[in-house]
């Protein structure tokens, strides 16, 4: 699907859960959010 951006937790990344996915939510949001500007 163009322009479909997935973010946050629905990616599949190993990683300790808790408060670490906090950081990659804003990150990948943040990142995505750029992305829709420019597309």
């Amino acid at each position: 699907i163009p322009n479909l951006y997935l973010i946050g937790d629905v990616l599949d990344i190993d990683r300790p859960s808790g408060g670490f996915s906090l950081q990659l939510c804003w990150t990948t949001g943040y990142v995505a959010g750029k992305q829709c500007l420019v597309n």
